[in-house]
Order: structure tokens, then sequence, then C-alpha cells
């Protein structure tokens, strides 16, 4: 972990220090006198406590997995059957020469998504676990300018129910099940 910045908070002898764990999350340390650990806060949830230092905080820099719903969704459960219902069939991602290469059918689509680049943008993980904002697929469904058009190709777009699913699967690490 890496210290980042340190200022007394109180007059109880109380320092703050901002840390960056394993994961590239955000935190902050709160210790006792003698550097005894009295509690170990993620930023996001403790924007108004490191607004009330002195110390300036850039939000801007603070990146780490997206705050998610914790119910787990089910990739071969809710994820892809939408898939299945939207995205593999013949012309589109599934059969013998699926678009761009990526066959979204039952059995392929997780191997051929998840930790993987995109042929167009290379910059992009199509999936990349933990961070919907980051993932091409997502910017697919939601019609982002920087992805082409928005998918499925000239169909009604998913609904938002759907999209905030996959979105929820990606955010929560994109497991596989």
């Amino acid at each position: 972990m890496n210290k980042v910045g340190q200022s007394q908070a109180s007059t109880k002898s109380e320092w703050v220090s901002y840390l960056l764990n394993a994961n590239q999350s955000w935190w902050i340390l709160v210790t006792g006198r003698g550097g005894k650990l009295k509690s170990l806060v993620p930023v996001i949830s403790s924007i108004l406590f490191a607004s009330c230092l002195r110390q300036t905080v850039d939000l801007n820099t603070i990146t780490g997995p997206p705050i998610s719903d914790t119910s787990g969704v089910s990739f071969a459960n809710q994820v892809q059957p939408i898939f299945t219902a939207n995205c593999a069939m013949s012309g589109c991602h599934a059969g013998t020469l699926p678009q761009d290469g990526m066959s979204l059918e039952d059995g392929k689509a997780y191997a051929n998504i998840v930790n993987q680049h995109n042929i167009d943008f290379g910059n992009y993980l199509i999936v990349k676990p933990f961070y919907s904002d980051s993932s091409f697929l997502y910017f697919k469904i939601t019609g982002n300018s920087i992805a082409g058009p928005r998918m499925p190709f000239e169909k009604p777009p998913l609904p938002d129910s759907s999209i905030e699913l996959i979105k929820q699967w990606i955010d929560q690490g994109a497991k596989a099940d």
C-alpha cells in the first residue's frame, strides 16, 4: 500500500492517511495514539469526512471497482439468455462466421468477451471485470458513440433492465458460473 497523504483529524490525536490498496481502491485509514488502527473506510463512503480535512483530495484520481448490487448476477442464468435472445443469431454473433469473430452463443460467449480485447478498439477490453464504464460491451449496448452503432444492430435497444443486469454483472467482477 502506498501512503498518499496524512493529516491530523481531531484533538484526539487521530490521524487520517489515504491509502491505495492492492486492487487500486482508495481507502481512508484512521489511527489513534501509537499508530493503532481505528478504522479503515472506503473513500466512496467517506467523501464528506475527507472534505472536512484541510488537505485537498483530487476525486478524479480515485479509482476502484464501482459500487454495485451485491446480490450476485449469474452469467449462465441471467446474462447469457440476453445474449442468446438478442445477439447469438446467424449473421450476428453466432454461426461459423460471427461478427468480429465474437460468438455470443451459449458455451462460447464468456471466453470470447471477458478480458478479451476488441479488434476495432484495442485499448478496451470487451468486458473488463469490475469496470462497466471501461467495458466495450457496455459502450455498445448503451449507444456510447465511441463504440460505433448501438447493439443489437438494426434492432430495438435492449430494455433498460437488461442493460442494468449486464452492468451489474460486470461491476460484480464478470464471474463465470
